[in-house]
C-alpha cells in the first residue's frame, strides 16, 4: 500500500473456469465462500478438489470440518478423487494394474499432504477455537467446513436465527485468521413451479436455501452448484452471485 498499490492475498481454486470468474484469481483471505447444492450435487467433490490441488500439490496446509462423513470415509474419498479412480473397483477386484498404481501413488501423496480433519464440535464457538489452535500450531491456510446446517446452533434461537449466527461466526473466523473458508450449504429442492437455476432446463425446480436470507450478507462469495434434466441426460452446472 505504500508503493501505491493494494495487493489481495488468495488463495486459487486451480480450476481455470472457476478461477477466471474471482475477482482476485481465487478466494482471498478472510473471505467466505458457501458453496451451495441440493444432495448429490457435488459439494464436496468440488471442496476436495480444490483443497487437495492446494494441498498435495502445493503443499498449502488447511483444515477440513467434515460433519457427514467419519475420518476413515473422508480419507477415503480424498485417496478417490487424488486418483481419480473409483475404490469400488478396487474393492470388487476389478481394478486394471494402472489404476493400482494411481491408487497407491495416490495414497502416499495423502500421507504427506498437510491436511487436518476434525468430525466433531459441540457449538460454532468450540469450532473457531480449534480453527484458532489449528492456525496456532500449523499455520494453516484454509478451512473448509462440510456442511453448515450440521454444525450445532443455540436450540433457544430458532432454526433460520440458529443458522444465520454460525454464518455470521464463520465470516468472523475468517477474518479474524485471515485464511480463505469454503463453507458447503444444503439446498432443499421443492416442487417444480419456478425457475430459479437454469433457463435451459427441461425440469424445473425452485431451489432456496435452509437458513436466512441476511447469513447469505455474511459470505463474499457463493457458488450454487444445480442439476440439468433433460430428457434421460442429467448434467452439473456451477454459478456465481
Amino acid at each position: 500500500m505504500v508503493s501505491g498499490t493494494y495487493e489481495v492475498s488468495a488463495m486459487p481454486t486451480r480450476i481455470a473456469q472457476v478461477d477466471e470468474k474471482l475477482s482476485c484469481g481465487g478466494v482471498a483471505n478472510g473471505e467466505v465462500m458457501v458453496i451451495a447444492a441440493p444432495t448429490s450435487c457435488g459439494k464436496t467433490a468440488l471442496a476436495l478438489n480444490i483443497v487437495l490441488q492446494n494441498a498435495v500439490t502445493h503443499h498449502t496446509p488447511g483444515l477440513y470440518f467434515s460433519f457427514e462423513m467419519q475420518a476413515k470415509s473422508l480419507a477415503n474419498r480424498m485417496i478417490q478423487t487424488c486418483a481419480a479412480v473409483p475404490l469400488k473397483r478396487l474393492h470388487d477386484g476389478m481394478m486394471k494394474p494402472e489404476h493400482q498404481k494411481r491408487v497407491w501413488e495416490a495414497t502416499d501423496k495423502m500421507a504427506e499432504a498437510p491436511i487436518f480433519t476434525n468430525h466433531y464440535v459441540k457449538s460454532v464457538d468450540e469450532l473457531r477455537a480449534k480453527a484458532r489452535m489449528y492456525k496456532r500450531k500449523h499455520k494453516i491456510e484454509w478451512i473448509v467446513i462440510d456442511y453448515l446446517q450440521l454444525v450445532p446452533w443455540d436450540r433457544k434461537m430458532k432454526k433460520n436465527d440458529g443458522i444465520a449466527e454460525v454464518s455470521h461466526q464463520v465470516k468472523l473466523m475468517a477474518m479474524e485468521l485471515d485464511v480463505p473458508v469454503f463453507l458447503l450449504a444444503q439446498l432443499i429442492v421443492r416442487e417444480p413451479s419456478v425457475s430459479l437455476v437454469s433457463p435451459c432446463m427441461t425440469s424445473r425446480i425452485l431451489v432456496t436455501l435452509r437458513m436466512t436470507p441476511t447469513s447469505s450478507y455474511f459470505c463474499g462469495l457463493m457458488a450454487r452448484m444445480w442439476m440439468r434434466l433433460e430428457g434421460q441426460t442429467q448434467s452439473m452446472g456451477l454459478t456465481f452471485h
